[in-house]
């Protein structure tokens, strides 16, 4: 029984490899785990949930790129289950991650919160457990009733030690706040899934189908959080099913891929991690690098498969919401450059997909501005729990009735992480719904604080910085008290560790009243410094102690 619902859920799987000439390589079968709860459940018919509130299932990837999946028009990668729940639900065009690097993001996502006022970011501070306990979305659903699962990647600092992990009627996390590992077996709360399953992303499936087995029985609406590790780096460890997917793929380059749009933007902008791994994209790696990231991509989609199969397996799919995510998104090579953090479409632009059936949006899409901060008020009100007043996000189930609604005239995308706490490419942007202005506050005798302005409409591909060309100065002014609202916000609504970062942001603050903090650890070297502005460093930027001429306030 079980080993005919991963064959049902991979059915699509099955029909792409033929058509492809690769034959059908997947091993099937669940582990032991579900297995053993599958017999002592046996095939009962789920509780009467007439009456019931629905289930929610939050399935979240890590570093899944907007653009990289089949539903959103690529051609080259395949996730057929993941264009499944496209083609039933809401498709969120314009939704961004406020913060987009893992931690700040999952703390957002987990409490509604922007990242200055949940103040967990690495190196910055950790959640804490009254933040947790009034805002986080587990702790409340199960408060008012429902069985709440977690598995995977946590990756959220906390403060003062308290156990989260019993938060959750069932574990299945990740040791601690880290990266995890692929390898099932390396994953305590994992292992026993580690025989049938010894790559993580179907391991989290496995536990996703013990999780629904288990809550159908209970009787309980339950909401369940699955996060995925992959496709995060390292892009080396792969599902066997997805051996040979994408032979012969030759995979395009999105129009603002490589160094020459780099060279366009602010020197702040790569003085970073992500300009200094550019090579990892550079294009005689690009095609045999894109193959890597896809098949962890791949991955993702055989275990969403397996999960939306067993939700109809155990007939509950009619009454669960799923939404589908990612906790930020991948640059791929786009600007010329590696990973994330950066408010550039690429890395801040994160799918969205929401199934809620009977809501009449099945293969629909909104383009109306969404963020990560709006996952966790989404999910309560789905649970008919009322949303804490600390909470920055709104519920999108207004959008599910009317996808033209307006729920936000703005939205900040914070970029607070730099290694060792280096300042140099921090910056704070605000996004409209037609506009994204983009400030870089780090100076120094070489180096002006910069600002950018995009017409995402006429340029979704952000090459065109109006601010260079003195083009737009109404909407530059209007944009720049945006800016100046949302930094207000910032400071009178921060946790104490973040007033600072108010004043490293505020554009009324001359460079040389801040006091930066210089890189204290790899990737931001004198040489990429050179190498970017075109002369060294001045004296003391790269010290030890912090670099800048003044002090931060």
């Amino acid at each position: 029984m079980a080993r005919a619902e991963e064959a049902r859920g991979r059915e699509d799987w099955k029909t792409m490899r033929m058509d492809l000439g690769l034959g059908v390589k997947a091993s099937i079968g669940f582990g032991t785990g579900s297995v053993a709860v599958c017999v002592a459940l046996g095939a009962s018919a789920p509780a009467d949930t007439s009456k019931r509130r629905p289930n929610i299932v939050f399935l979240m990837a890590d570093d899944q790129q907007a653009f990289a999946l089949g539903y959103a028009g690529n051609k080259d990668v395949k996730t057929p289950n993941i264009d499944k729940l496209a083609s039933r639900g809401l498709v969120f065009d314009r939704c961004y991650s406020t913060s987009p690097i893992c931690m700040p993001a999952r703390a957002t996502v987990m409490t509604g919160m922007y990242e200055f006022k949940t103040g967990c970011n690495f190196g910055t501070g950790g959640v804490n457990e009254k933040v947790w306990r009034s805002c986080g979305y587990p702790v409340l659903l199960k408060k008012s009733g429902y069985m709440v699962g977690f598995a995977g990647k946590w990756g959220i600092r906390t403060e003062g030690g308290f156990e989260y992990a019993k938060t959750f009627d069932m574990w299945g996390g990740f040791d601690g706040f880290g990266q995890g590992s692929y390898e099932t077996g390396r994953n305590s709360s994992l292992r026993k899934y580690a025989d049938r399953y010894p790559h993580v992303t179907k391991a989290l499936a496995a536990f996703a189908v013990d999780f629904i087995a288990a809550a159908v029985k209970s009787g309980k609406p339950f909401c369940l959080s699955i996060s995925f590790k992959a496709p995060h780096k390292p892009h080396r460890f792969f599902e066997k099913d997805t051996e040979g997917l994408y032979d012969g793929v030759v995979f395009q380059r999105r129009g603002n891929y490589g160094e020459e749009y780099r060279r366009i933007l602010p020197s702040q902008a790569s003085l970073g991690r992500q300009f200094a791994q550019w090579g990892e994209w550079a294009p005689e790696v690009f095609q045999e690098h894109m193959v890597r990231y896809c098949r962890l991509v791949s991955g993702v989609d055989i275990a969403v498969g397996m999960i939306t199969d067993a939700l109809k397996r155990y007939g509950v799919a009619e009454d669960t919401v799923v939404i589908f995510t990612s906790d930020n998104g991948y640059a791929l090579g786009s600007h010329g450059f590696q990973g994330k953090c950066l408010p550039y479409e690429e890395q801040s632009r994160i799918p969205l997909v929401i199934v809620a059936p009977g809501s009449g949006c099945a293969g629909k899409r909104t383009d109306a501005l969404v963020a990560n901060i709006d996952f966790a008020p989404t999910i309560l009100d789905f649970a008919g729990v009322p949303k804490p007043a600390a909470m920055d996000g709104v519920s999108l189930k207004p959008l599910l009735m009317d996808r033209n609604a307006k729920l936000h005239n703005d939205i900040m995308l914070i970029q607070n992480w730099g290694t060792g706490k280096c300042d140099f490419n921090k910056t704070l942007a605000v996004v409209s719904d037609r506009w994204k202005y983009i400030f870089w506050p780090y100076g120094d005798k070489n180096i002006n604080p910069s600002e950018e302005l995009y017409n995402l409409t006429d340029d979704p591909l952000e090459v065109d910085n109006l601010v260079k060309r003195n083009a737009n100065p109404e909407v530059l002014a209007r944009m720049r008290r945006v800016y100046g609202k949302d930094l207000d916000l910032w400071k009178s609504e921060c946790v104490e560790s973040y007033r600072s970062f108010g004043t490293l942001f505020d554009r009324g603050v001359s460079w040389r009243e801040k006091r930066f903090h210089g890189p204290g650890r790899k990737f931001v070297t004198p040489e990429l410094y050179l190498k970017v502005v075109g002369k060294p460093p001045p004296p003391g930027v790269f010290s030890k102690k912090r670099g800048g001429e003044g002090k931060r306030k």
